[in-house]
């Protein structure tokens, strides 16, 4: 069965394979998907559930070859399947089922989750959606780069476009440092809600991390967030609205001195 049965005719076909989703550009062939499910999550649940489903969509229709798998972490770990599975019509339609069926949890462990996905060994890189990361976790955090042997950590952040979390930021960028890989990368997503309306919004800003930074999460943040700020914020959807001066104005010499 054709992926194009999902996509509902040739012409939506044709839109799907052009459209941004919060992913962005993945080229990899072999992909772990690994999503936040704790309570925070539940709001934007339906929206990343089509944007999972529509990336996979939009990368097989390119690339026959695409396998996957999903594991999605709340106070638990869980998988879609043991191993990874061809991106066929069949498998892609179970997963939009397992999906819409995920029950969430109070809190989120990222550590256990990534552990789970780089056990993959055929996996080619990792693709992490969550909006908040643990300090208590750091020190686990700190032996990925023994884990994932140097494939990439693709990071999706969900942030909310009013009040942007500095120390979330701070963390998600001390994770990608500890990947050891020059092509893992932080994007940062923009959360809009209006009414009972909710709006993913990727932006235009992705960083990727120096390998020359690597072992220096202090250096590693200060590019992040210099990086970030250097991005213009009148773009929609920028992450550091002008109505929020206070965030705005942040500096990464401040944040260096523990303002954050």
């Amino acid at each position: 069965m054709r992926i194009s049965r999902l996509c509902g005719s040739a012409n939506h076909c044709a839109r799907i394979s052009t459209r941004k989703t919060i992913f962005g550009d993945v080229r990899e062939s072999r992909i772990v998907f690994c999503i936040d499910t704790s309570g925070s999550i539940y709001k934007v649940w339906d929206q990343i559930c089509s944007h999972i489903v529509e990336h996979l969509c939009k990368m097989a229709i390119n690339n026959k070859a695409l396998y996957f798998n999903v594991i999605t972490f709340d106070d638990y770990v869980k998988r879609f399947r043991t191993k990874l599975v061809v991106a066929s019509y069949i498998n892609i339609q179970e997963l939009n089922r397992w999906l819409r069926s995920v029950c969430f949890g109070t809190s989120c462990y990222v550590f256990p989750a990534l552990l789970a996905s780089y056990s993959h060994v055929d996996a080619e890189c990792v693709l992490l959606v969550t909006d908040g990361l643990l300090t208590k976790e750091f020190y686990e955090i700190q032996q990925l780069s023994t884990v994932c042997n140097s494939r990439p950590l693709y990071l999706t952040l969900l942030m909310n476009n009013i009040n942007p979390n500095n120390r979330v930021i701070e963390l998600a960028s001390k994770l990608l440092m500890m990947t050891c890989c020059s092509k893992s990368r932080l994007n940062v997503i923009t959360i809009a809600v209006s009414g009972c309306f909710v709006q993913l919004s990727p932006i235009e800003w992705s960083i990727r991390v120096p390998s020359k930074l690597y072992g220096c999460p202090n250096s590693c943040y200060k590019f992040v967030l210099d990086s970030l700020h250097k991005f213009p914020n009148e773009i929609t959807g920028g992450i550091c609205p002008v109505k929020n001066p206070q965030t705005h104005n942040l500096t990464s010499q401040e944040a260096m001195k523990g303002k954050i």
